[in-house]
């Protein structure tokens, strides 16, 4: 019974990423992530705050233009960098977030996850489905196909069929 040909334990990740939407649910995968890597295991806290881009009527015409607005990409970056702070204050272990701005999320994931050397990534799925999810698209689906390491999604328990529970 004692085959010593294959591993005998699993590694424990030693740094993993958690993209967070800001959302309360998206948090919860900041300790599911300790649980996982234990006391030593670093943990980053990544969001990526969409462009601050707005569309305007252009020369009175119903085209629409992308408009770039540098001073409002700074405050959400600086808004987002506060909540996070004030959110993961007080977590034990090795711990740090970083925000980027980005105009594809799972893209800047998949980049930060690299750079970062994560041995996995943590994140939560709303658990949205039929016309919401092909409206607005999966975040964590699309990271699922950008970053090619391991990717854990958690999703919310449901309520005896009503939703994602409190």
């Amino acid at each position: 019974m004692g085959d010593d040909t294959g591993p005998s334990r699993f590694d424990l990740p030693r740094r993993v990423l958690v993209p967070v939407d800001l959302s309360p649910l998206s948090y919860q995968a900041v300790d599911v992530a300790r649980g996982l890597g234990g006391p030593e295991c670093r943990i980053r806290v990544f969001h990526a705050v969409p462009s601050a881009e707005a569309m305007v009527v252009y020369g009175g015409d119903l085209a629409l233009v992308p408009v770039y607005d540098q001073a409002l990409a700074h405050q959400l970056i600086a808004k987002a960098r506060r909540e996070i702070a004030e959110r993961i204050a007080g977590i034990q272990g090795p711990l740090d977030h970083e925000v980027v701005e980005a105009r594809q999320p799972e893209e800047a994931i998949a980049q930060a996850a690299a750079h970062f050397g994560a041995d996995l990534v943590v994140m939560t799925t709303h658990g949205r489905g039929g016309l919401s999810r092909l409206l607005s698209g999966s975040v964590a689906q699309k990271v699922l196909h950008a970053y090619h390491g391991p990717v854990l999604l958690l999703r919310p328990r449901r309520r005896s069929g009503n939703g994602p529970a409190a």
